[in-house]
């Protein structure tokens, strides 16, 4: 009988290691620089013919080069106010 006892304490520790492990918590997820990433400033395609189309050209020229100053200046805010921040910490 002895080593029926044995046997089946040996099974139910070897049946201990077969138990499921605990959850583990999600990762976290770490923002280094919430800010925009900064993509190139592309300028619209212009064709010349007349004065008129130099004209218009101009003006679409100077729309695409204000919006491009418009992206980097809001980049450059979004970047000043999170040094700010971390600086206040």
């Amino acid at each position: 009988m002895k080593f029926k006892t044995g046997l089946a304490s040996l099974s139910l520790l070897a049946l201990s290691g077969c138990s499921n492990a605990p959850e583990q918590p999600p990762a976290q997820v770490i923002v280094t620089n919430p800010c925009p990433i900064l993509s190139p400033c592309v300028l619209s395609p212009v064709s010349i013919e007349t004065n008129e189309d130099l004209v218009n050209a101009l003006n679409i020229t100077e729309n695409d080069w204000l919006q491009c100053a418009i992206k980097v200046d809001s980049i450059i805010s979004c970047q000043q106010t999170d040094t700010t921040d971390g600086q206040a910490q």
